[in-house]
């Protein structure tokens, strides 16, 4: 990071989602400060406006999904757990995996 910079969304998209083929199924966690668009995904869901369409939005042949801690803007370092700050995303998630050992995804 002190290096090279952070890893961009444009970045992720090219090498995680635009290589899928068609049939596989990603599912992201990203609960990092500013992952609001985390991968470019086509679109996108908030409390106020519903589903919508992002602009000039690329369409993966693979089934991908991205769960994200906090918007482009915000951060996720909003709770702790031993002394240090983490996102309450991953907690809550974590939480949940520990109480169903083997959750089947539809």
């Amino acid at each position: 990071f002190q290096r090279a910079g952070m890893i961009t969304d444009d970045v992720l998209s090219d090498i995680i989602v635009k290589a899928l083929p068609e049939g596989v199924r990603l599912t992201a966690v990203m609960d990092c400060c500013h992952s609001g668009t985390g991968l470019d995904l086509p679109f996108k869901l908030s409390k106020s406006q519903g589903w919508r369409e992002e602009v000039n939005p690329y369409h993966s042949p693979g089934d991908v999904q991205m769960f994200s801690g906090c918007t482009d803007e915000g951060t996720s370092a909003d709770t702790s757990s031993y002394g240090t700050a983490g996102g309450a995303m991953t907690m809550a998630f974590s939480e949940v995996l520990r109480a169903h050992k083997n959750p089947e995804i539809g």
